[in-house]
């Protein structure tokens, strides 16, 4: 049994997350959403044919198609990679989850895989039948410059919020692998630590696996941008599996 103390913190990358209906139109809405983050380059498309391949398999193939179904989009930025993570509701049919890449049947979209495998600087899976994340990445280099931090919804309040509910747990980002760690509150090894894709895939992770958090708010920034809120900057801090989404407008025609 290994021994150690939590890495030292990595600097955290940008990350944005939204939640979307479980329709096959929000697929566009996605995209429409990240072109809006990032700025235009060769790396931007090869991440916005990911987000399609990935949100078409969550709504066709998980819960999260079923009605009343959603899933989420989290995309996390740092000078040299771009990724983009996709999670749903997860199915009974659909196999344990991988660290790492798997082949050609875990996602059901052979061809979609086939491409994300083959087009991506890295990709895997998180999860399990109740719910899984699929993500991509995609090398983003000297692509243009980077854009600004969001505001009241970032990686290192995902944290402060981790601290508060698990005042022991140690999380942590690693530069090395693009992955989010936490390490069970008053354990002294690995044994139990947590990895994930995504901050709001980490904090789900530490929910629905570890003792009830204690009942504190997490803390929230004192402004936000002008516009409609980031969904889940109050749905995925602690939560319960399923966020509140907003009202569906009755003249929408998607």
């Amino acid at each position: 049994m290994e021994s150690t103390q939590a890495p030292a913190a990595s600097p955290l990358p940008l990350w944005w997350s939204r939640t979307f209906r479980g329709q096959p139109s929000q697929v566009r809405k996605a995209r429409s959403w990240i072109t809006g983050l990032l700025p235009a380059c060769g790396p931007l498309d090869d991440l916005l044919t990911f987000t399609s391949e990935l949100a078409t398999n969550a709504v066709t193939h998980t819960r999260s198609g079923e009605p009343g179904g959603w899933f989420t989009v989290e995309v996390t930025l740092s000078p040299s990679t771009a990724r983009v993570v996709v999670g749903d509701q997860g199915s009974d049919e659909i196999p344990a989850s991988s660290t790492g890449p798997a082949d050609d049947t875990e996602l059901e979209s052979g061809r979609g895989l086939l491409l994300i495998a083959t087009m991506s600087a890295a990709w895997g899976t998180a999860g399990d039948a109740r719910a899984r994340w699929l993500w991509a990445d995609v090398d983003w280099g000297a692509s243009g410059p980077l854009p600004a931090a969001p505001i009241g919804n970032s990686a290192r309040l995902q944290f402060a919020a981790m601290h508060c509910a698990y005042p022991e747990a140690e999380p942590w980002y690693s530069t090395e692998t693009g992955q989010w760690h936490a390490r069970p509150p008053g354990s002294t090894d690995t044994d139990g630590t947590l990895s994930a894709p995504s901050p709001g895939s980490l904090i789900r992770m530490a929910t629905s696996r570890w003792p009830t958090a204690r009942d504190v708010p997490p803390p929230r920034p004192p402004h936000l941008a002008p516009g409609p809120p980031p969904l889940e900057a109050a749905t995925i801090w602690l939560t319960p599996l399923q966020p509140t989404l907003p009202r569906q407008r009755t003249t929408d025609p998607s």
